[in-house]
């Protein structure tokens, strides 16, 4: 799946929408789907992560981004 967008708010786009779908997230292969670096996509996921804790707050509602070392991905919960 070569999607090749430098374009963050595309990225971003496109993360939240896999980790809602279910989809496990690693980052190297993120980054070589997108054309970007690992350390990109980790900003992209720090920059997600946030996100659904100021929704806990703001919200109430508890969604968070973990990382699970089984599977060296991230999924939401």
């Amino acid at each position: 799946m070569m999607i090749r967008s430098t374009d963050k708010a595309a990225r971003l786009l496109c993360i939240n929408e896999y980790l809602n779908t279910g989809k496990n997230i690693n980052l190297q292969s993120l980054a070589d789907d997108f054309g970007v670096s690992k350390r990109t996509i980790q900003r992209d996921m720090d920059e997600i992560k946030a996100f659904y804790a100021n929704e806990i707050v703001r919200e109430g509602k508890y969604r968070n981004v973990y990382f699970d070392k089984r599977t060296n991905s991230y999924r939401l919960d």
